[in-house]
């Protein structure tokens, strides 16, 4: 499946949900095709510490019972996701100062 990089609504909505922390998603094709394109990722979390762990860390402090010692706690951006959002933001915000600009002319 070929994913294109486009900002759809639903797309948009997640990311903006996602910036407000790490959430759970219902079963939709676009919380998958966010993932897939390197905008979010799973958002792991230690259970004994309940602090925030990457899949890598999880492994590495816990070898092959690295997933007995974790729970998936929903989605978050990556940097690239924050990346997207901010950019997609600061695009709105011109094209609402120029609307504004014409309003007045």
């Amino acid at each position: 499946m070929n994913v294109q990089p486009t900002m759809t609504p639903g797309r948009i909505a997640w990311l903006e949900k996602l910036s407000q922390g790490p959430a759970k998603r219902g079963r939709s094709v676009v919380g998958y095709q966010v993932m897939q394109l390197g905008w979010t990722e799973w958002h792991y979390v230690d259970r004994a510490t309940g602090m925030p762990i990457s899949e890598d860390e999880a492994r590495e402090n816990n070898g092959a019972r690295g997933w007995d010692c974790v729970r998936n706690d929903g989605e978050r951006l990556t940097q690239l996701g924050w990346t997207v959002l901010r950019q997609h933001r600061e695009r709105m915000a011109k094209l609402s100062s120029a609307r504004a600009e014409d309003g007045r002319k």
